[in-house]
């Protein structure tokens, strides 16, 4: 095949002096002066290239150039991954979990989507701690991603905040019945029994062995309320509710203030 000289011609920064010879597999070499003055040989071929030309000495070109600035620069990370999969559950229907999240109208806040909403998902979760944490929504199991409800938890956390999680008002808040038991050293079928048969939650929760004697009656048991603690049957008086009801609801673990102010 008829060599084509290329002397005279310019290519990006370079122009071609002279042929110089041939490489092993029969390629053209030709003599280049970048606009620099550097002189350097360069395959014919590369000259000719539409795409990732040879195009000058390799220091001009970087200088005129620059290579675009990456915008996070976390693209791998463990923390963009999880914003990924974050918004695939929402949005994406042929993801495996969208009828668990999307499918349910769970969306992903408007800060946290767009050109800039990775950085600002960055900077109010901050950086995955580990391989073992992924995002959480609490305390809303059943509401939106957003800074006011996401953390990062294990998968031993998050099993303690699903939609079927039983939740006790102990210590003045609401607290995973099963996380309680755990925390305290307590089987959670004795506190479940307990539960059943009207003790306090102080006792459900109590380390010591409790008889018969202590059990109270459903009409005597006592619930605090707004700064006032009475029995069912007061409490039952004063709502208007039935006191077993009343009784019913406490036992399915619900707390004071939705026992005896929820309408039946």
């Amino acid at each position: 095949m008829k060599m084509i000289d290329l002397t005279g011609q310019t290519f990006g920064y370079l122009t071609v002096l002279r042929f110089v010879g041939k490489a092993k597999n029969g390629a053209s070499i030709f003599r280049c002066r970048c606009r620099c003055g550097i002189e350097k040989d360069v395959l014919g071929a590369n000259l000719k290239l539409s795409k990732r030309a040879t195009k000058s000495c390799g220091k001009c070109w970087k200088i005129d150039h620059p290579t675009r600035p990456t915008t996070h620069g976390q693209t791998r990370s463990p923390t963009y991954s999880s914003w990924q999969s974050m918004k695939s559950r929402c949005y994406n229907k042929n993801n495996s979990e969208y009828h668990r999240y999307g499918g349910r109208g769970i969306i992903v806040c408007d800060r946290w989507l767009g050109k800039k909403g990775f950085a600002n998902f960055f900077t109010d979760m901050g950086e995955r701690p580990s391989i073992d944490y992924t995002i959480d929504r609490y305390p809303n199991v059943n509401g939106n991603y957003m800074p006011s409800n996401c953390r990062w938890a294990t998968h031993e956390e998050q099993n303690h905040n699903k939609r079927n999680t039983v939740f006790i008002e102990f210590e003045g808040k609401q607290q995973p019945f099963n996380l309680l038991c755990k925390k305290l050293n307590i089987n959670p079928r004795t506190a479940k029994a307990r539960l059943n048969a009207g003790f306090s939650t102080d006792q459900v929760f109590s380390t010591e062995k409790l008889g018969c004697w202590c059990r109270p009656t459903k009409k005597d048991r006592l619930i605090s309320f707004r700064g006032e603690t009475k029995r069912v049957v007061d409490w039952a008086e004063e709502t208007g509710l039935k006191a077993g009801t009343i009784y019913a609801r406490l036992n399915r673990g619900g707390s004071a203030e939705k026992t005896l102010t929820t309408p039946t």
